[in-house]
């Protein structure tokens, strides 16, 4: 007899109380009517969520860097492209066609290219997108990852 007893009145703890009661009778927590239960909404599975707002930031600075790979072997990292709303999968495209090597997008704003340009690279980005002015591009020199 006492097991039922605690389990409804642990059940009724959980449920709230029946009907339409106040908030007086419920030790001051707001209880949704059985009404009110219909106007909320509610989340659908899936979608998409909210979308994030695009930060606009001031043109900073480009950053190239050569990082070593095995042996004698390196890469050209181009960062910060996308502060002066420059498309990074244009130029991945042209810097892969200009130098005649691979490169790929990595990260939110960085540009990976095989081999070693950083002599080349900075007159060409100048040619290219005329916004760049030189002050704007910083070489880095050899870093590693």
């Amino acid at each position: 007899m006492n097991d039922v007893l605690l389990k409804t009145l642990f059940f009724l703890c959980l449920t709230g109380p029946v009907g339409n009661a106040s908030k007086q009778d419920t030790g001051g927590v707001e209880v949704p009517l059985v009404g009110e239960e219909d106007e909320k909404k509610k989340q659908k599975r899936g979608g998409r969520g909210q979308i994030k707002q695009k930060k606009k930031t001031v043109p900073q600075k480009i950053l190239i860097a050569k990082i070593p790979r095995e042996k004698k072997k390196y890469v050209t990292r181009v960062c910060g492209m996308n502060t002066f709303d420059i498309d990074l999968k244009e130029a991945q495209r042209f810097f892969a066609q200009k130098f005649s090597c691979g490169a790929s997008v990595t990260a939110e704003d960085e540009i990976i290219i095989q081999g070693d340009f950083t002599d080349d690279i900075i007159n060409v980005i100048q040619e290219k997108w005329p916004e760049v002015d030189d002050d704007s591009i910083e070489d880095l020199g050899e870093v590693k990852k």
